[in-house]
């Protein structure tokens, strides 16, 4: 999984065509580690990392489920049934509402061994999801993070291109990309692992993740384009057969398009007596306070 002892050299004259040719013969690769397995759960957004982590999944694992945990009105509820629809995938979806969220917070912050507040809102929808795919005797559950940190995902990547220069994106996504294990694979691999569930990231296969890295941020990022980030991805989507409305829909972070940052807000007023009548200002650094101290 990753794990790049060196930072592989940016090909500043790279053909688009061939690196797209080399980043799918390797992602088929990746994939090859579930030929054999019965049964495969797939987090599920409807955004473009999770729709080809989907659609690969499902060529060499016959019984391949979508789960999609997310509030009521969010964006991943309305994304993640269309996409799941054009694309013909099986697909369940998980509720997350106040009392599903208040009663999975304690274990969510044990099960990460982390209470930073992004890191739970990130792993709530991670925990549940896995939580009602072992109910349905799922063992193990793919995932399609590693595409934001190695195509230049975030939208602080395309400030950067615009306020200093390509070659300031590519050093913060190998800088990114040598952290990731530790800011995120760990915790959502223990959020996973609560209920027994392996984890496969195929996005962060080493040969994957290294040719990833030699392409030039201009390949990646263009301002004048809708969507503007993450190119190089969305073609390589595409040319593996992900529907170009699946492949060119943006998507917020998962606290955000999940709804669990909102929700966890409005959850924690109603639970908390000493958080209820809070401004918003005073009610941010109180949640992490009232996390700290969660037993």
């Amino acid at each position: 999984m990753a794990g790049l002892a060196m930072r592989p050299e940016v090909q500043r004259d790279a053909n688009p065509e061939e690196v797209l040719n080399s980043l799918k013969i390797h992602l088929e690769r990746s994939f090859e580690y579930l030929r054999g397995t019965e049964r495969c759960a797939v987090l599920f957004s409807g955004g473009v990392d999770s729709a080809l982590a989907a659609l690969m999944t499902s060529r060499v694992c016959e019984d391949t489920l979508l789960f999609t945990a997310r509030c009521k009105g969010s964006h991943d509820e309305r994304e993640g049934v269309q996409a799941a629809e054009v694309m013909s995938l099986d697909h369940v979806e998980v509720q997350i509402d106040s009392e599903s969220l208040w009663n999975a917070l304690p274990q969510v912050v044990r099960s990460i061994k982390s209470r930073k507040r992004m890191d739970v809102e990130i792993a709530i929808p991670f925990f549940l999801a896995a939580g009602e795919a072992r109910k349905l005797g799922y063992k193990l559950m793919v995932s399609g993070q590693g595409p934001d940190e190695l195509f230049a995902g975030y939208a602080r990547y395309e400030r950067l291109m615009i306020d200093h220069g390509p070659e300031k994106v590519e050093e913060a996504l190998w800088n990114d990309i040598s952290i990731t294990d530790e800011v995120n694979i760990q915790r959502d691999t223990r959020a996973i692992g609560f209920h027994g569930l392996k984890s496969f990231f195929p996005f962060l296969d080493q040969e994957f993740a290294s040719t990833s890295l030699t392409i030039p941020a201009t390949l990646n990022i263009d301002p004048n384009k809708t969507p503007a980030r993450k190119l190089m991805f969305r073609e390589l989507a595409l040319k593996l057969g992900v529907p170009r409305e699946v492949a060119m829909t943006p998507k917020r972070a998962t606290q955000f398009s999940s709804g669990t940052s909102k929700m966890l807000t409005q959850t924690l007023r109603q639970k908390v007596d000493t958080l209820n009548n809070l401004s918003k200002k005073g009610l941010q650094p109180a949640i992490q306070e009232f996390l700290n101290n969660l037993e």
